[in-house]
């Protein structure tokens, strides 16, 4: 592994509860356009300011909100933070512009945002081709003739960390439906219209990127994000609303709330919270709206690994060496790779010797620092399989994009040799490989009978992403597991040739 460097980790945090309004903005019946209130989004950016401060050791996140000078009830117009740190477009794009300057790979980077979202006229030659309307991060300012954050150019800025390998998580705690608002309880604007751009909203659009977005054809994911290299979750589906909810006399989102209160649950249970299992925890816990999760979603919340394994196992660490107490009988090989938990600390060291019941590797004093502060606790992230590669046969009609895509991801979770042959026929072939299958509109994986216990495809499978990223991503992921559950079932012939730690004696009664 490479040599072990404490990552930086950056987080931008936003805000909007006090929208300021004139008379610039119009529908195109010359009716001026408001923006009304929100209550909890301020309080939003302080629990995930406190979360990030406390369990992921981010401790000073760039803050923009805006929020009314006196109560929450006050009909103030004008809002208590200083100009240059309200959530405008100018500002927020100047944060992300110094995250990208500092930024290095293996660096993290955590967005996010609570406030209005809304539908906006497209950018003639900007915005992606064949679509009505941007969904759009309303800005603090955007009723007084100020640009807001169009989701496309939120990608784009996205992507360009993504770019420099800055691991990058996105959340958004808004919607942009136009369902029913009322007494500032759901994120999005009462039935407005697609609002009219004015020449500062073309000039926002040309600054923002360094190409027209129109050149990226896939831009069809929530927001128009396209998080194949990252991760976005969205408080909510595109037709759906995000509400805000009080609790204990504080008003929040409902999605942040519920965000928060799960990770700090499962850090105090040790239980491995990937964004997956996140979004599944806060479904249960809100109603009326939909949590989604686009991108790498297997990943550990704000960290960069996709455990292997959902179980943190306690180390040792002993002058320079740290122990594990697994070893052949688990399957672990020399090469198989684990992180600290929980991230984002960076911490990962490869096996170098491997015992019957244990196993260990030698790391720097970094390194040993680092563990130390992380509890001594590790999972699984990239598994080896020994001196034997894990061979795929894949269906010549698979594009090669996708084989390449497939290889990265099985590099993701494998630290041993893979090898991906492209076969001619499907028929006739020798039953002793994984075989991936294009049938129609998924694909199929087959296995050796010895493994699967039959000659079908594997059942329960159902891969049918669209993008080619995320269809080699959940083929990899399965591929992994199949492989491991190959190893588990040949352990019994690595049996040891030593005596038994005991024996056992069973009485009649």
């Amino acid at each position: 592994m490479a040599p072990f460097r404490q990552p930086k980790r950056f987080a931008l945090l936003v805000g909007v509860d006090l929208y300021l309004s004139n008379s610039a903005r119009k529908d195109k019946h010359g009716s001026t356009l408001s923006l009304g209130n929100l209550h909890g989004c301020v309080n939003d950016v302080e629990a995930i300011r406190e979360l990030l401060r406390t369990e992921f050791q981010v401790d000073s996140p760039s803050i923009l909100t805006s929020s009314p000078a006196g109560s929450r009830d006050t009909t103030d117009t004008e809002p208590r933070e200083s100009p240059d740190r309200l959530p405008t477009f100018e500002n927020i794009q100047r944060e992300f512009g110094n995250v990208i300057k500092q930024a290095n790979a293996g660096d993290f980077f955590f967005f996010h945002f609570s406030g209005h979202g809304g539908r906006l006229q497209p950018v003639q030659g900007l915005s992606p081709p064949d679509r009505s309307a941007d969904p759009s991060l309303l800005t603090a300012d955007f009723c007084r003739g100020k640009p807001a954050v169009r989701g496309w150019q939120l990608n784009q800025w996205l992507k360009m960390l993504d770019e420099k390998k800055v691991h990058v998580v996105a959340i958004l705690d808004s919607c942009y439906s136009g369902g029913s608002w009322r007494s500032g309880r759901f994120r999005s604007p009462a039935d407005w219209p697609i609002v009219p751009n004015l020449p500062v909203d073309e000039a926002a659009a040309q600054d923002a990127v360094a190409k027209p977005a129109s050149r990226d054809g896939k831009l069809d994911k929530s927001w128009s994000i396209n998080p194949e290299g990252f991760t976005l979750m969205a408080a909510c589906g595109g037709r759906e609303v995000a509400a805000e909810k009080t609790i204990n006399g504080k008003p929040g989102g409902a999605f942040t709330y519920a965000l928060v209160k799960h990770l700090k649950q499962n850090k105090r249970s040790n239980k491995l919270s990937t964004y997956r299992v996140i979004r599944d925890q806060i479904a249960l816990d809100v109603t009326g709206q939909s949590p989604i999760v686009y991108g790498r979603d297997r990943l550990l919340f704000f960290g960069n690994i996709e455990p292997f394994s959902a179980t943190p196992l306690v180390v040792d660490i002993r002058d320079g060496t740290v122990s594990l107490p697994i070893g052949k009988s688990h399957g672990v090989c020399l090469g198989s790779e684990f992180f600290s938990f929980p991230p984002p600390s960076g911490t990962g060291f490869s096996i170098t010797q491997v015992n019957d019941f244990d196993c260990s590797a030698r790391i720097s004093a970094e390194a040993e620092h680092a563990l130390r502060s992380d509890r001594s606790l590790v999972v699984p992230s990239r598994w080896s399989f020994g001196d034997q590669p894990l061979r795929v046969l894949v269906d010549s009609s698979f594009e090669i994009e996708f084989q390449t895509s497939l290889f990265r991801s099985l590099e993701n979770r494998i630290a041993s040799s893979i090898e991906i042959t492209e076969m001619e026929e499907t028929s006739g072939l020798d039953d002793s490989s994984l075989r991936v299958v294009q049938a129609n509109s998924h694909i199929e994986i087959f296995g050796p009978k010895s493994w699967i216990g039959y000659r079908d495809p594997v059942r329960g499978l159902a891969i049918t992403d669209q993008h080619i990223e995320e269809r080699a991503s959940r083929t990899a992921v399965a591929l992994s597991h199949l492989a491991r559950f190959e190893q588990v079932l040949s352990l019994k012939s690595l049996a040891s040739d030593e005596p038994p730690p005991f024996k056992a004696e069973t009485n009649s009664i």
